[in-house]
């Protein structure tokens, strides 16, 4: 996604971030754990700027599975920004803080069902076994943390209409695709064919859509979908490979949802990258 379509999720459709106001910034940022230095990098960094003043940093993550941890990551990521802030102004010039934001883009199919907010992803203490009170008295100075998580696929039609970069292809192909594997996009004319093909097989799963750039085309590459969809189609039976996705999904999407009922926290995050404790687990609840 371009960030200079980042108005149609933060500001809703008002063009106030142009692209000649973003720089790009450095994903990097360290923390200590341990004893020792880690580091942690952001999928893209951004800085808006307005006549060389930093307005804001922005931070994007894509995500093609829910992840229970998400606040944490996030809070981990801005927490960074902030320090670098710090160590970066006090040796350098006048004091200046902006503020950071994180969009969180998931790519999943199914709605996401995983914590949004940092006291979702916490266990707190139960407190019945406390004095009246002490749950009134601890919630006064935490301080909780929320997360700004964007379903692709559940985008409206006034939403995808706003963008301006190849990314609406993206979208719209994701909105409309889950529930009609046949749906066909406007002609719109891609500017980066080759970067938007990468993001829809990176983020469906779906390879064909990478193998297609590799293949022969007279006259050159088409600036239309349509000539791309035509051949991953014929590599395959489209309806299969959507509907198996879709349910592969849904059956996931039941499993972390049994998983997080029960607080298993560690299994529901193996799970999301192992596939054969995945189907151990299947077994176990009866899903497969």
């Amino acid at each position: 996604m371009s960030f200079s379509d980042s108005h149609v999720l933060v500001f809703k459709g008002k063009q106030i971030v142009k692209p000649e106001d973003l720089q790009d910034a450095t994903p990097y940022s360290m923390y200590k754990a341990d004893g020792k230095v880690h580091g942690q990098s952001r999928d893209v960094a951004k800085y808006w700027v307005s006549s060389a003043f930093r307005i804001s940093s922005f931070g994007l993550e894509n995500q093609t599975a829910y992840n229970a941890d998400e606040p944490l990551v996030v809070i981990g990521y801005d927490g960074g920004s902030y320090k670098e802030q710090v160590d970066s102004n006090d040796k350098k010039g006048p004091r200046h803080r902006y503020p950071v934001v994180t969009l969180v883009l998931y790519y999943g199919s199914t709605h996401w069902n995983a914590n949004r907010s940092l006291s979702d992803a916490l266990d707190f203490p139960d407190w019945d076994k406390y004095p009246a009170g002490a749950k009134e008295d601890f919630m006064e100075v935490f301080h909780d943390y929320g997360t700004n998580i964007y379903e692709i696929a559940f985008l409206s039609e006034a939403q995808i209409d706003i963008f301006r970069s190849d990314f609406r292809v993206v979208a719209d192909l994701m909105v409309h695709r889950c529930l009609d594997p046949d749906y066909r996009p406007e002609p719109w004319v891609l500017k980066h064919a080759e970067a938007t093909l990468m993001l829809l097989s990176t983020m469906t799963g779906d390879r064909r859509y990478e193998q297609v750039l590799n293949e022969k085309w007279e006259g050159g590459r088409p600036n239309t979908m349509d000539p791309y969809l035509d051949r991953i189609e014929a590599k395959g039976e489209a309806k299969g490979v959507v509907k198996g996705r879709v349910e592969g999904e849904n059956l996931l999407a039941s499993l972390m949802q049994k998983l997080f009922a029960l607080k298993r926290l560690d299994d529901a995050e193996k799970a999301a990258s192992d596939e054969d404790f995945r189907k151990k687990l299947y077994k176990e609840f009866n899903l497969a």
